[in-house]
């Protein structure tokens, strides 16, 4: 197996489609790793929340809750009229994406009491931003 040309990254690995499912994998191991090493005071515990990122236009993506495709079949009948609706023509906007962040939280076990938190990078914590350290803290 060759060395990675991107020293500190796998570029494979990141991919946006792929990197969720690696992020998940990452943080359940390790939250199953420290849980016998914090009992009995501590336990480790995943939660999720949303960050609202502002993608790159080029990187941004939407996946419909529903998607209304042109049919490649024409079913209709001679004998059946129909009504034609006008779309309005298509605008091109800038939406906010949700991206789904895991965090691996200890807490303590008798009050809830937040101890410490454990991030694995993510691609939208990598991106520099005004306030972005502000957002973070608990």
């Amino acid at each position: 197996m060759s060395r990675s040309p991107f020293p500190g990254m796998d570029p494979y690995l990141e991919a946006p489609k792929l990197w969720p499912s690696v992020h998940h994998r990452l943080i359940t191991i390790f939250a199953d790793q420290l849980s016998p090493l914090l009992a009995p005071k501590y336990f480790a515990d995943l939660e999720s929340y949303i960050v609202i990122d502002q993608m790159l236009e080029k990187e941004a993506s939407v996946v419909p809750d529903v998607l209304v495709t042109e049919n490649e079949f024409d079913n209709s009948g001679d004998d059946l009229e129909s009504a034609v609706a006008i779309a309005p023509a298509p605008v091109r906007l800038t939406i906010p994406m949700p991206v789904p962040t895991r965090l691996t939280n200890i807490y303590v076990k008798q009050n809830e009491k937040l101890v410490t938190v454990i991030e694995l990078l993510s691609p939208a914590n990598k991106r520099a931003g005004e306030g972005r350290k502000k957002k973070c803290l608990f």
